[in-house]
């Protein structure tokens, strides 16, 4: 087990998101008798832990001098210097740029100039490691729309539209595999006055080909306490945070990351996520997060130390063994598991036994804790009501309209058509009436929109006997109010619109027929059925 001789400094934690780390620091060091001070906004989860020394509230923190003010002030109410965590990027950048003034109240890793901003970008952290000759997925960066049309065609579908910087708009990633659909989410991603999407490479595989490098790096940046470890699933599916993890041996993805982060002199903890990438063999460097990982937890080696343990006693001059990586060792994020689990099990790639399977080997959960249950218990609380009130859209919705709209997208009707026919008629859960009623709007509404009226036929009369007469009327309203734009947009674009008019109106001469046919028609078998 860890053994710490000097215990009496104590920790600040700037907790200003809204993940696990805050909740994660405060157990880890609070366990060793260490007084932990938490800043953050209100309702944070580590101020619900027992081993939250004192909570410091803030309404608003703005990363700018007078927040420096407010550290400051924090600082001297405490009555001793502290060692500072930040847990976001936006954080990290903030201590580092300020440290000279910082330094006053707080003890942290003394930054390089300007290296956390660097890796806190992901066009310089791009540079950087195309400097250092790091493997790293490629990527381009759009100042403009047409930027984007000129990108795509070095970079082969699908790629990935994601923030350059996370603390800005806008906050979510998403794969794309058509050019349409590549516009479509860059005109609604770019909101910023600054450009701030990328698209970057999205690397094949599975997301057992996704690893995960924690470490700390001292005042040489050298690396003391740095492991490897397996992306099994993450939220949002594929490309997302980590809600589940097991700890391997990654030589290669260590010996990658320690070389790339010495080489720019990095001090502290970082979060580095890379990908296999079985076109040529290589370990590719996706993300470089200058600040303790969500998933931190994941990485406690046989002895009892994890990576903010080493951080304080490298800190406090205290020497220590890193220890034995646990392999196999799995941490779980249970906050988020449930509804990434749907997902997956819907896109076909995670059968109910390998699901159970999965949860052997787990040794730690990011919220539940049996020394310190109240955090879960209270988020647990809050979820309920909302989990109820929008389940819906939260697990249902969310989980079919995914897996379908996935081969709408591709232009495969026929494959979306018979996942349609076949989640309808299973007794699946979250299977409401409503749901059923939108997942055939939107495949009735994908296929006019391809001007193919043979593949909505079907799909129309199966809608009728499934759904009633009331949904055929809100069909025929939804397809009368969508005709006149389409007309509006074939004078247009002639060329792209005109069969999409003609399916249109087709449609509604087929859905009115159906009404008023509708006693004979909800008897008889749906053709091509």
């Amino acid at each position: 087990m860890v053994v710490i001789d000097e215990t009496v400094i104590p920790v600040t934690i700037l907790d200003l998101g809204s993940s696990t780390q805050g909740l994660g620091v405060t157990r880890s060091l609070g366990r060793l008798g260490i007084p932990v001070y938490v800043i953050g906004f209100d309702q944070q989860l580590a101020f619900l832990s027992r081993y939250c020394y004192r909570k410091i509230c803030f309404h608003t923190f703005e990363f700018n001098e007078q927040s420096v003010r407010d550290l400051l002030a924090v600082g001297s109410r405490i009555g001793r210097r502290s060692i500072l965590i930040p847990t976001t990027d936006q954080g990290a950048v903030f201590v580092s740029d300020n440290a000279d003034a910082l330094k006053e109240w707080f003890i942290f890793p003394n930054p390089k100039a300007n290296v956390a901003r660097s890796l806190s970008s992901k066009e310089e952290m791009y540079h950087l490691a195309k400097r250092h000759q790091i493997p790293t997925a490629e990527a381009s960066f759009p100042q403009r729309r047409q930027d984007v049309l000129d990108s795509h065609r070095v970079l082969s579908f699908p790629v990935m539209l994601k923030p350059l910087c996370n603390w800005c708009p806008p906050f979510h990633k998403v794969i794309v595999r058509s050019e349409h659909e590549l516009l479509k989410n860059y005109d609604v991603m770019d909101t910023s006055r600054e450009p701030n999407v990328m698209l970057q490479e999205y690397i094949p595989g599975e997301d057992d080909t996704g690893w995960i490098f924690h470490g700390y790096f001292n005042q040489d940046s050298d690396c003391p306490f740095g492991f490897t470890a397996k992306k099994m699933r993450q939220w949002p599916p594929y490309h997302g945070v980590t809600c589940l993890g097991v700890c391997l041996r990654n030589e290669t993805v260590s010996e990658t990351a320690k070389k790339f982060m010495k080489a720019v002199g990095y001090r502290g903890i970082v979060d580095i996520d890379c990908r296999y990438d079985p076109r040529d063999d290589q370990y590719k460097v996706l993300d470089v997060n200058p600040r303790l990982g969500g998933n931190f937890r994941l990485f406690v080696t046989n002895n009892g130390m994890d990576v903010i343990r080493s951080l304080y006693l490298d800190m406090t001059g205290q020497h220590f063994t890193p220890g034995v990586l646990l392999q196999g060792r799995k941490w779980l994020n249970e906050d988020v598991e449930l509804q990434a689990s749907i997902l997956y099990h819907e896109h076909g790639n995670l059968p109910f036994k390998k699901w159970i399977d999965s949860y052997r080997g787990i040794r730690e959960l990011a919220l539940f804790a049996f020394d310190d249950p109240l955090p879960f218990l209270l988020q647990f609380l809050r979820k309920v009501p909302y989990l109820l009130k929008h389940r819906r859209d939260i697990l249902g919705y969310q989980a079919y309209v995914s897996v379908i709209s996935r081969y709408l997208n591709q232009g495969d009707i026929s494959t979306a058509t018979s996942i349609l026919y076949r989640i309808t008629q299973e007794r699946r859960p979250l299977m409401t009436h409503h749901l059923i009623i939108k997942l055939y709007l939107l495949t009735i509404d994908q296929s006019l929109k391809q001007g193919d009226f043979s593949a909505a036929e079907p799909i129309i009369y199966r809608f009728a006997k499934r759904c009633g007469l009331p949904a055929m009327l809100r069909l025929i309203t939804r397809l009368v109010v969508s005709s006149p734009l389409t007309a509006i947009r074939s004078f247009v674009q002639p060329s792209k619109e005109k069969e999409q008019k003609i399916a249109v109106r087709l449609a509604i001469r087929q859905s009115i027929k159906i009404v008023l046919r509708y006693r004979q028609i909800r008897n008889i078998t749906p053709i091509h059925s």
